[in-house]
């Protein structure tokens, strides 16, 4: 592992003193646990004071992704905790009390009727979602619950084999068709899967690597997309 010297700072987006960013996704494997920990960490290497709230964590079906790849890491800036959807406003006032600035939620894609009262309080929703038609349909519950709030949210393309085939462009177009898709792209990458092993961030285990770059490039996609949103 090469700890990362003298990154560049992220900002949030102009106006934004905090800014909460909901994972959600109606089906399993889609890679949303492992998006929302990169991010964070890549989050917290920028300079940004950031917490993960995994709410995941309900009886037997929990799954506490989050929960679990924190506990394979060393002590640092970044903060994992478990946290209810019903009590998600509870959990982002304490954030906001103790200055967080990147409050990131992860969610349980069984539990919609939680997700929409977590959408309304986010600043942005992404959800992770792979090239191919299964994936593609099941965003439909997703898309359900953009169209009854204000929240700007957008698609993240992930375990994408290469940005220029054919099948990639296509899914682009398709999704794009449904709803809003970054221009941001995440690659099918062992580097994530060895760096999760470890209770690290692709941007701690390989830093200035293309799983690096891909992960500050989609976090700039999620700020740009929201200040549009708010120029519209």
């Amino acid at each position: 592992m090469r700890y990362p010297l003298n990154r560049e700072p992220i900002p949030l987006p102009p106006r934004y003193k905090r800014f909460v960013l909901l994972m959600g996704a109606s089906k399993g494997g889609t890679g949303k646990s492992t998006l929302a920990v990169n991010l964070g960490v890549t989050a917290s290497l920028g300079g940004l004071k950031t917490i993960i709230f995994d709410t995941d964590v309900d009886g037997d079906t929990g799954q506490e992704s989050c929960m679990r790849w924190a506990k394979n890491r060393s002590p640092g800036d970044l903060v994992v905790r478990r946290a209810s959807l019903a009590r998600i406003g509870e959990a982002i006032r304490w954030a906001e009390q103790n200055g967080f600035d990147l409050i990131i939620i992860d969610t349980a894609g069984r539990d919609m009727a939680g997700m929409k009262h977590a959408l309304d309080l986010a600043d942005f929703m992404l959800t992770p979602s792979q090239p191919s038609p299964l994936d593609l349909q099941a965003t439909a519950p997703i898309r359900r619950l953009w169209s009854v709030s204000q929240t700007p949210a957008s698609i993240a393309l992930t375990q994408v084999i290469r940005e220029t085939l054919p099948r990639t462009r296509y899914y682009v177009d398709r999704y794009a068709e449904q709803g809003a898709v970054l221009p941001a792209f995440v690659g099918r990458r062992v580097q994530y899967l060895d760096a999760m092993e470890q209770g690290l961030g692709v941007s701690e285990y390989l830093p200035g690597d293309v799983g690096d770059k891909e992960m500050r490039r989609l976090l700039a996609a999620i700020f740009a997309e929201v200040q549009k949103r708010q120029v519209a």
